[in-house]
């Protein structure tokens, strides 16, 4: 597995939206990405999904939580349109743990696939744009 390494995710001081707790509820997600694609390389993801998407949920209603309540002592803006996204982030999560209760959620990669959307397009984008660290209209935003 070893020779995987390089293709897992870790945490980048890239990723990093300057506000010390929010970029460890960060790291948080990223390790839960980290774990899913190790479980995916060993071939034993269907073991880890149920207590995975469960974290998940629980990740979600806190993190997001947290989030808005920086954003509205920030005055940010755009919380109204940031918090459908936190809505709209929670609720495929709970869709994935329903479908993982009635069982038409049985492998790891369409929730590798969303974790990688989560992190990308909500982290690296509309997280660091809400913080300041990035500019809409950056080439790097996404």
């Amino acid at each position: 597995m070893e020779a995987l390494d390089r293709f897992f995710v870790e945490w980048d001081n890239n990723y990093s939206v300057g506000v010390p707790a929010i970029d460890q509820q960060h790291r948080f997600l990223i390790l839960k990405i980290r774990e899913l694609q190790e479980a995916m390389a060993a071939g034993s993801a269907g073991v880890m999904l149920a207590p995975l998407i469960h974290n998940l949920i629980t990740y979600t209603n806190f993190h997001f939580a947290y989030e808005e309540r920086l954003y509205a002592e920030r005055g940010y803006r755009e919380l109204p349109s940031h918090k459908e996204l936190h809505g709209e982030l929670a609720r495929q999560v709970t869709e994935m743990g329903n479908d993982l209760k009635s069982n038409r959620l049985r492998a790891g990669a369409p929730v590798m696939a969303f974790l990688q959307r989560w992190m990308v397009g909500h982290i690296l984008g509309d997280d660091m744009f809400a913080f300041g660290i990035r500019k809409r209209e950056s080439p790097d935003y996404e």
